[in-house]
């Protein structure tokens, strides 16, 4: 390995492109503004890379997840708060909005719903499905 005397470094026009080869795609997009905030608060080389590492990782596990959300076939959906809940007459709201909050979760429970067809079990799930990532891309329950 050579010392970093030894090895002129010369600045490559072309860095978004090179990066983009090796497979980064988050600081890429923003190379400039990246460069600019590094700069600006003097980083160290183990600081600028922390971040490009923690750029990259939330940009990959972000495409991840709506690349499986896309291949899983779920379809879009209406947010909770349009949901009529004065149909079916026989819901137990409170239980459905505990369960969307995921409390049970930390508790290594199961959800099951169950219900008659068109009292809108599907609605309920494919809400709980996209909140399967809290703070993701798709929010917490609204």
């Amino acid at each position: 390995m050579h010392s970093p005397a030894a090895t002129a470094v010369h600045p490559n026009p072309d860095l978004a492109a090179q990066l983009r080869h090796f497979g980064l795609r988050a600081v890429p997009a923003h190379l400039d503004d990246f460069l600019a905030r590094a700069a600006k608060s003097r980083w160290s080389a183990r600081q600028l890379m922390e971040y490009l590492v923690q750029e990259e990782a939330s940009d990959r596990s972000r495409r991840s997840l709506e690349r499986r959300l896309r291949l899983s076939g779920i379809k879009k959906f209406k947010p909770m708060v349009d949901f009529d809940w004065n149909w079916p007459t026989e819901i137990e709201r409170d239980v459905i909005e505990r369960a969307l909050s995921l409390d049970f979760l930390h508790e290594a429970r199961n959800l099951v719903l169950v219900g008659h067809n068109g009292v809108g079990k599907t609605m309920v799930a494919k809400k709980h499905l996209s909140c399967g990532h809290p703070g993701g891309p798709l929010g917490a329950v609204s």
